[in-house]
């Protein structure tokens, strides 16, 4: 991904300003590409060249198109339209409409048209740079993104509207909120081409998907055992936190007046709930989840145990730093955009189908059938 730093360059009236520049090779009549500066400009609707542009690149300027150019102020610029080869980076190439005034009293600029179309634009004013990238949706995928996100919302505002038994609303509520970060950070990860650790991400869409639907099978029981695990986990991460500090936060929690008493709290809590998560025969000897079963049984209950090898198991490696694993790009084929795009539309959209079907709320048709074919594997 090409990453262009801004420039400060002085104004007239504030002082010195950070403008986005970007610096781009554009390819002459004789066919060698030229180094050019352009500040990118979202308001301008076609990008701009000044009048030596058309020398440096050999460009006959009256063959373009003439049109007419508005500024801000109102003052109007000639110029003629030509399409040029655009190289940002070895792999983003791509023909772009410039403008090329008559004028040299005009900047380079980089506009929409061919460029924000086409390419994925972020700005990032606290490191000051640019960086672009290709779209990370095409068309077709845009429209199952738009219908997802869509449901995700509809679902989101009509969860209170058929409460679940209680406390199945709540263990429900707290497993799709999870299910909706990973889903905003898969998008985060797409949008910045950065999909190293998809499978991270596709890994706890698939637990946390398989959690959500065996709590909505017996919502009042599995959602009391879902709120009832927290005090095991919080008496855990306590103690472990309590005698290793580490970090001024382990440090404030060791060393706290309170601690006596907080955990005096933690461990009547605890007591309180423990010996319905007890695996073994001594007290101790505790599930490591809250549904009293291992992941991988889980998973088989619900006839997923292939999708748990693949998604799940392949993925561990990748977590963990297995020796296997560190030596690839990525832990099974695939592992890109496109993974984590099935992934959001099957793991997350599964949950969201389920939501919608224990909670009777109302979806639009395309939202619907996109979120049916969800239940299906995802292959």
């Amino acid at each position: 991904m090409p990453v262009y730093k801004w420039q400060r360059r002085p104004t007239k009236h504030f002082g010195p300003v950070w403008f986005p520049i970007a610096r781009l090779d554009l390819e002459a009549t004789s066919g060698q590409f030229h180094r050019i500066a352009l500040q990118i400009d979202s308001g301008a609707v076609v990008s701009l060249l000044r009048n030596s542009m058309a020398v440096l690149l050999a460009v006959p300027l009256e063959s373009g198109q003439k049109i007419d150019l508005t500024s801000v102020g109102g003052a109007s610029t000639k110029a003629y339209v030509h399409t040029i080869r655009t190289q940002f980076d070895e792999r983003l190439i791509g023909n772009v409409r410039f403008a090329i005034a008559e004028s040299e009293q005009v900047p380079n600029l980089l506009g929409r048209l061919d460029v924000f179309d086409n390419l994925q634009i972020d700005f990032d004013s606290t490191l000051a740079h640019t960086i672009l990238s290709p779209r990370w949706l095409d068309e077709g995928d845009k429209r199952l993104w738009d219908a997802l996100c869509g449901a995700s919302e509809r679902v989101a505002q009509g969860w209170s509207e058929n409460p679940l038994p209680v406390p199945g609303d709540e263990a429900g509520k707290q497993l799709l909120r999870r299910g909706g970060q990973l889903f905003a950070t898969a998008a985060t990860m797409m949008k910045s081409s950065c999909t190293w650790d998809a499978p991270l991400v596709v890994r706890a869409m698939f637990e946390v998907s398989v959690q959500f639907e065996y709590l909505l099978q017996l919502p009042a029981e599995r959602g009391k055992l879902f709120l009832e695990y927290s005090k095991v986990t919080k008496h855990r991460n306590s103690k472990r936190i309590a005698d290793n500090p580490q970090g001024p936060i382990g440090r404030h929690i060791a060393n706290s007046p309170m601690r006596t008493e907080g955990e005096i709290r933690n461990q009547q809590e605890f007591d309180a709930v423990a010996a319905q998560f007890q695996r073994g025969k001594k007290k101790s000897d505790l599930w490591d989840a809250w549904y009293c079963k291992s992941f991988a049984d889980l998973t088989q209950e619900f006839g997923k145990r292939g999708e748990y090898d693949i998604w799940y198991k392949l993925a561990a490696g990748w977590a963990h730093g297995d020796p296997f694993a560190t030596q690839r790009v990525a832990p099974f084929p695939g592992s890109g955009i496109q993974t984590l795009f099935q992934a959001c539309l099957h793991f997350h959209g599964r949950m969201l189908y389920l939501a919608a079907e224990a909670k009777k709320i109302i979806l639009e048709s395309e939202q619907y059938e996109l979120l049916k074919a969800c239940l299906h594997k995802l292959d």
